[in-house]
C-alpha cells in the first residue's frame, strides 16, 4: 500500500477529476495494469490488523486469476450458504459454482465440463426463493441460466435463454397478478428475456447497445403490478421500464449507459437509482421515469449498496460518497484506502452495534473500513492479494454481527471477524 495514504483518508471536501471508465469484460472491473505497491496484508495506518482476523480460507485456486463475479449469500434452515461462481483459463477443469457452509467447508458444487471453461464461465449470483425455498441463480457460458436450491445444489429451473454470460445477474420475479413467477435476464448483446418458470419465454426485447446490469424486478410504479426496468448502454443510455406483459411504460435518457441499477423507497413508493459510464449518480421517479437529480459522483466508479438512509457510491482510487437519496446531497465523502487501483463498489453491512459500516475493496486489496453515520474511516488494511469483486457481509457466526467475506482473484475466499 502506498505510503501516503494516512493523509489521504482526509474527508474532502470536493472529488478531483478521474478518468473514465474502460470496461475490462464486466460492469463491475475497469482496466487495470495491476500493481507491485502492496505492503504484503498487514495493517496500515488506522486499525490494527487484529480488528480484520481471518476466520478460515475456503475453495481451491484456480490457474484464471482475474475472477470477478460477485458471490452471493443467503441463509438455509438458519445458517448462511456462500455461493462462489468460479472461472478459470480455457479448457481448464474447476469452473461452476461452489456452495460453502458458514465454516467455509464446501456444502456442494456444480462444476462445467472443461471445453466451455473460460474467464467469463459463471456469471454474477443473485439469491431469492421459489415456493418458500432459498435459491441461488447464475448465468452460465452454456447460455443457460440456472436456479439451485441453496441447501442442496437440487436445479430449480434451467433454460437456455442468453447468447452471452450477462454482466448482471439473472433475477426471480415476484409474483404477477395471477400469482406465477417470471425469471428475468439481460445480456451483453442487448437482449432482455422474462422467461415462464416452464423455461419458456414470456416476452423478449432488443436493445441497441449493451445492457450492463441486472434489471429492476419489482412494482416501481406504486401500481401493484410488477415492472421490469432495464438500463442501456448505446452512443447514449436509456432506462426503460416495461410492464409485466413486456409493453414500455416509460423510457428516461442519459449521457452515457447504465453501468450499476438498483431501487429505493422514497415516500412510500420507490425510486430507480443508477450510475452511469460516464459518472453520474441519479434517481429516477418509478412513477414517470423524471430524473429527480442526478450527480457527478461517480467518476471511474461506480455505485454501490444502500442501507435505506443513503445511498454509496465508489469513485476512483477508493473515494467512497454517502448520498441523501431523497435530494443528491452528498452527506459526506472519504478516502478510505489511499489506493492508487480502481475500488470495487462499497458495500454496507453491520458488524457492530450502532451505525452501520460501509466497506471498500480496491483492486490490490486494499479495505477501508467507514462509519456510515459519520464518514470517519475505521479500519486500513492490506490483504495484498488482487480482489476484483465486492466484499460480502453475512452474518457467519450467528452472533448477530456481520462478518466480512473476500473472494480473491484466483477464487479463494476468506472470512474475517471484524473488531471495531
Amino acid at each position: 500500500m502506498r505510503d501516503d495514504s494516512t493523509g489521504r483518508r482526509t474527508v474532502l471536501a470536493a472529488l478531483g477529476t478521474a478518468s473514465s471508465a474502460a470496461l475490462a469484460g464486466c460492469s463491475g472491473v475497469l482496466d487495470w495494469g495491476g500493481s507491485d505497491d502492496s505492503d504484503g496484508g498487514a495493517g496500515n495506518g488506522v486499525g490494527a490488523p487484529e480488528q480484520v482476523d481471518r476466520l478460515w480460507t475456503a475453495g481451491t485456486t484456480t490457474e484464471y486469476a482475474g475472477n470477478h463475479h460477485e458471490m452471493g449469500a443467503i441463509r438455509v434452515d438458519g445458517e448462511v450458504v456462500v455461493a462462489v461462481p468460479r472461472s478459470e483459463d480455457p479448457d481448464t477443469e474447476g469452473c461452476g459454482l461452489l456452495a460453502l457452509d458458514a465454516g467455509g467447508e464446501t456444502r456442494w458444487r456444480r462444476d462445467l465440463p472443461a471445453e466451455v471453461c473460460d474467464p467469463h464461465a459463471v456469471g454474477d449470483v443473485a439469491v431469492g426463493e421459489l415456493d418458500g425455498d432459498p435459491i441461488l441463480l447464475v448465468a452460465t457460458i452454456e447460455k443457460d441460466v440456472v436456479a439451485y436450491a441453496a441447501a442442496t445444489g437440487g436445479v430449480r429451473f434451467e433454460a437456455e435463454l442468453v447468447e452471452t454470460v450477462p454482466y448482471g445477474h439473472p433475477v426471480i420475479s415476484p409474483p404477477l397478478a395471477d400469482g406465477s413467477r417470471r425469471v428475468v435476464v439481460v445480456d451483453n448483446l442487448g437482449h432482455a428475456v422474462v422467461a415462464n418458470l416452464d423455461g419458456s419465454t414470456a416476452w423478449r426485447r432488443e436493445f441497441e447497445g449493451v445492457v450492463y446490469p441486472a434489471p429492476v424486478v419489482r412494482d416501481v410504479d406504486g401500481d401493484g403490478a410488477v415492472e421490469v426496468v432495464v438500463a442501456t448502454d448505446a452512443e447514449q443510455g436509456w432506462l426503460v421500464a416495461h410492464d409485466a406483459a413486456g409493453e414500455e411504460r416509460w423510457r428516461t435518457a442519459f449521457e452515457t449507459g447504465g453501468r450499476a441499477l438498483s431501487s429505493v423507497e422514497r415516500d412510500g413508493h420507490p425510486d430507480l437509482v443508477l450510475s452511469t459510464w460516464g459518472g453520474q449518480v441519479a434517481a429516477v421517479d418509478g412513477r414517470s421515469g423524471e430524473t429527480r437529480w442526478s450527480e457527478l459522483l461517480a467518476e471511474r466508479g461506480i455505485l454501490g449498496g444502500s442501507d435505506g438512509e443513503r445511498l454509496y457510491a465508489g469513485a476512483g482510487d477508493g473515494v467512497v460518497h454517502a448520498i441523501d437519496p431523497n435530494d443528491g446531497t452528498v452527506v459526506w465523502t472519504v478516502d478510505s484506502i489511499g489506493s492508487s487501483a480502481p475500488a470495487n463498489a462499497p458495500v454496507v453491512g453491520h458488524p457492530r452495534e450502532g451505525a452501520p459500516v460501509v466497506a471498500s475493496l480496491a483492486y490490490d486489496g486494499a479495505l477501508g473500513l467507514i462509519d456510515a453515520e459519520t464518514g470517519s474511516v475505521l479500519v486500513e488494511h492490506s490483504f495484498g492479494e488482487e480482489t476484483y469483486t465486492s466484499p460480502l457481509f453475512a452474518d457467519l457466526t450467528g452472533d448477530g454481527s456481520d462478518d466480512l467475506l473476500v473472494m480473491f482473484g484466483d477464487a479463494r475466499v476468506e472470512a474475517y471477524r471484524l473488531s471495531l
